[in-house]
């Protein structure tokens, strides 16, 4: 990755943090939020799901 190359170590562990830390955020915002209110709606529980996983993983790539 050439975007990952430009960054040395502790930047990059850093902004692992930061994208891990907005992947609870999605995960506590629209999915935890939707299942407690009981107000399921399928398109916005798809993309907090995505966009969870998304940044779950980009923070895994990010850090190894």
């Amino acid at each position: 990755m050439q975007f990952s190359s430009r960054l040395n170590v502790t930047q990059r562990k850093e902004l692992s943090k930061s994208l891990f830390n907005l992947g609870n955020f999605f995960f506590s915002t629209v999915l935890l939020g939707q299942v407690v209110l009981h107000h399921l709606e399928i398109p916005m529980f798809l993309f907090g799901a995505i966009s969870f996983a998304v940044l779950y993983i980009l923070a895994i790539i990010l850090i190894s």
